[in-house]
């Protein structure tokens, strides 16, 4: 791993000085492979499950069509002028929103409020938030809001035919599309399963270190956890420093998880250098080039850069640690589905 370096001191015509520390473990017996027990969770999919996909397949292709003659009824999509005033008296305006009655994200009793209205008709009501309302900032407030309504449409969802079934990618009959989702969610199911027994073998893993594993390893977990979890915001467009987290809080409720993945790693370091488990140049180069291909990059660009970063020997541990994975579920004692 990367040692951490300090005190380093560069003077003219001297040699360069620096401190570099880094965490050692000890060897360590991991224990009888055989006896670790996994369960292969069913990867099945049933019927219900490929008429849900299909039905939301369905949902997402549905049109809206103008509704005319008639106010708003739940389902419907309404534009609108809105307006919501604070306690405080701050009032925030939007125009020319879309709001459909029924969604989730309406907050409670808004769609009561907006039934009946025909197109030009607005209104004003105030709606209560609960004390336990998951928006800390809107927990036990009074709103009052003023929503001008604009125009009404309603969805509309295609039939369940052929030319849907085409429309969606040039099946030739219901029957093909079906079996194009199941084949989808067998695929994912398989992956899913192959996801927990992972899982659960690194808890076994962890759960065969005989020490406590280095603070200075599980701190840096947590920071790749908190780093990975920002990014997955920050691609949401969600600005992590304003998305209302208690970082600390978030911090301390990665550290048992973040312990157990470091110990799971050790563990499998540990296999590895047992079995002679090894990684050779052209297989890093492969995992390079495949990374280059998910980001749009060269293998040149890719190796130059984790090079100056010192990332190649990330690669190359990630490697020899996915090889003792398989090595031990080649090894472990499964059950469930095959």
């Amino acid at each position: 791993d990367t040692p951490d370096v300090r005190d380093v001191t560069i003077e003219a015509g001297q040699p360069l000085t620096f401190t570099a520390s880094f965490d050692t473990v000890p060897a360590f017996e991991p224990g009888d492979y055989a006896t670790i027990s996994l369960r292969r969770p069913s990867s099945r999919v049933e019927d219900e499950a490929v008429n849900d996909a299909l039905e939301r397949l369905r949902q997402r292709a549905a049109r809206f069509e103008p509704v005319e003659g008639r106010g708003l009824e739940h389902g419907d999509t309404a534009l609108v002028d809105l307006e919501r005033r604070e306690p405080s008296g701050k009032v925030d305006t939007h125009r020319g929103v879309s709001v459909e009655l029924g969604s989730p994200a309406n907050p409670p009793g808004f769609d009561q409020g907006l039934v009946g209205l025909e197109p030009g008709a607005g209104k004003t009501f105030t709606i209560h938030f609960p004390a336990d309302y998951p928006a800390a900032e809107l927990a036990g407030a009074d709103m009052v809001y003023t929503v001008t309504v604009h125009g009404i449409k309603k969805r509309v969802l295609a039939a369940l035919d052929y030319e849907f079934a085409k429309d969606l990618g040039e099946f030739e009959s219901l029957d093909l599309l079906r079996a194009r989702i199941r084949e989808d969610l067998e695929h994912e199911a398989r992956h899913g399963a192959e996801r927990e027994m992972r899982a659960a073998l690194m808890k076994q893993l962890a759960a065969r270190v005989p020490f406590d594993v280095p603070a200075s390893l599980v701190e840096r977990e947590i920071d790749r956890r908190i780093e990975d979890f920002a990014r997955r915001l920050m691609e949401q467009q969600v600005d992590p420093r304003e998305a209302g987290i208690d970082w600390n809080a978030f911090r301390e409720s990665q550290r048992e998880a973040a312990r157990e993945a470091v110990g799971g790693a050790l563990a499998l370091d540990e296999v590895a250098r047992r079995e002679g488990l090894g990684v050779t140049e052209e297989e890093v180069a492969r995992e390079v080039a495949r990374y280059g291909e998910r980001t749009g990059r060269t293998a040149a660009a890719v190796r130059a850069r984790l090079e100056k970063e010192g990332g190649m020997s990330r690669i190359h541990s990630g490697l020899r640690r996915e090889k003792a994975i398989d090595f031990l579920m080649a090894r472990a004692t499964i059950s469930g589905e095959p």
